[in-house]
């Protein structure tokens, strides 16, 4: 028999449907590709935080695996509990399944990928074309030290939760773990230092990560997080205290210009109020100067955009913009809900005061299109990032380090190259493509090329 690596034809091959359950705790939500290689089948806890992950990919000796046929391998992504043994019990039932069909009158096909855009290309900008906020592809060596404790929110763009189970239990070897990885990225050069997660701030052990940092030798630190806990005068305190002979930056998101904007996109109540408090103090602490603002720009947020904006100046900090980018592979995943396209992202970036943050994640055509429309200079003014690469894809093209990075395919998001991208004089300083999600949700109509007749008679140059 042949089995089809992707995600109908393991599920065909398996005899699943998506909402299928599993030991009737966990249902079967996602069938997607994985960056590593083959399919996830990923399950849900009902009405809980909990994924089950079963990922098939063609058989590789060199990688481990959970267990290995004549032609497959299978890896499990648990969460953590006492039911452990009774998943692998139940996972295991639908991998006997599939082992049966991997026999040696079968074959494994695995589509071809389209093609994807070129490897990204570093633009020397001028200080006037540089985003407000030093771009991520600048900030050096970075250790990723992604801490698994929940943010105890449900952002609407997030779909993080499709495949990783925040950690409720942490043990003394929770501590070994993050601190061999801080020890072995230091000894490897790394200087610098993210903490990510769902939210690392809730994470038991965080202050003493810090610490740990600090005396290794880190020199800079950038704090990825919803930011709530700095509303806790003594957690914060703690925090500058940890950091204090690092270069610390906290990036803080803000998604409204209001708790009912706000909110609406966490999913927590409060979270809004807990946020500006927390700024606050951060002022108060002296810490304005080591503020970064963050937004996510969704469909949602394009009418409110200008209040956001205003909003954001009261602290008069630097303000990285996203456009969402897929968590997942899934062909569900909250990319395909929230994203906006990038002529109407433009239009509200172009209607905010002071300026127009974030235009360095817009095709720089619709740029140009926007401008040769309107007369508002979005191309000939306004900032490039310092790479030729979207930021969904930082971890592949930069100097990005994961504590679980080992030998095998990083995280990546996948891409459609731009099929205009020879022809266009905007190439140079465009990704000359866009995230395969975006393609399949919106096409491609909005890549088109522009002449180096026209960009010279708009007096285009960086």
């Amino acid at each position: 028999m042949s089995i089809t690596l992707d995600e109908s034809g393991l599920l065909h091959a398996l005899d699943l449907r998506v909402g299928e359950p599993l030991l009737g705790e966990f249902i079967l939500k996602h069938a997607m590709a994985h960056h590593e290689g083959g399919v996830l089948l990923s399950w849900s806890e009902r009405g809980g935080r909990r994924t089950v992950g079963l990922q098939v990919r063609a058989r590789d000796d060199a990688r481990p695996a959970w267990r290995r046929s004549l032609r497959l391998d299978t890896i499990v992504h648990l969460p953590e509990g006492e039911e452990v043994e009774r998943l692998l019990q139940s996972l295991g039932v639908l991998v006997d399944r599939l082992e049966r069909l991997d026999t040696g009158h079968g074959s494994v096909e695995v589509p071809e990928p389209p093609p994807t855009a070129p490897p990204p290309r570093r633009l020397s900008l001028s200080k006037r074309r540089q985003t407000s906020a030093l771009s991520p592809f600048d900030f050096g060596r970075v250790f990723v030290l992604d801490l698994e404790s929940d943010c105890h929110q449900r952002c609407s763009f997030c779909s993080t939760r499709a495949k990783w189970s925040p950690v409720g239990r942490f043990t003394d070897e929770t501590w070994v773990k993050i601190d061999a990885g801080l020890r072995g990225a230091r000894s490897d050069g790394y200087d610098v230092l993210r903490l990510s997660g769902l939210d690392p701030l809730t994470h038991p052990y965080v202050i003493d990560a810090i610490r740990r940092a600090a005396e290794l030798g880190y020199e800079t630190l950038h704090i990825y997080s919803p930011s709530t806990r700095y509303a806790e005068p003594g957690f914060l305190s703690a925090v500058l205290e940890a950091s204090a002979d690092m270069k610390t930056f906290f990036h803080v998101p803000l998604y409204g210009a209001n708790g009912a904007a706000h909110d609406a996109v966490t999913g927590s109540p409060g979270s809004f109020d807990r946020v500006v408090k927390g700024l606050e103090l951060l002022v108060e602490h002296g810490q304005e100067s080591r503020l970064v603002l963050l937004s996510v720009l969704t469909r949602r947020s394009l009418a409110h955009w200008p209040d956001l904006v205003r909003l954001m100046r009261r602290w008069a900090a630097p303000v990285q913009v996203f456009l969402p980018f897929p968590a997942t592979r899934s062909h569900d995943d909250a990319f395909f809900e929230v994203a906006t396209t990038h002529e109407e992202a433009l239009s509200a970036l172009a209607s905010a005061p002071d300026g127009m943050e974030g235009l360095a994640e817009i095709l720089p055509c619709v740029r140009y299109r926007y401008e040769r429309a309107t007369g508002t200079p979005t191309l000939t003014q306004g900032p490039f990032h310092p790479v030729t690469a979207w930021l969904g894809t930082l971890f592949e093209h930069a100097d990005y380090r994961r504590l679980e990075d080992g030998a095998g395919p990083r995280f990546t998001i996948p891409t459609v190259a731009c099929p205009h991208a020879e022809d266009c004089g905007l190439a140079t300083y465009c990704p000359q493509g866009v995230y395969a999600s975006y393609a399949a949700r919106f096409g491609l109509s909005e890549l088109r090329p522009v002449s180096a007749e026209e960009l010279e008679a708009l007096g285009f140059e960086l």
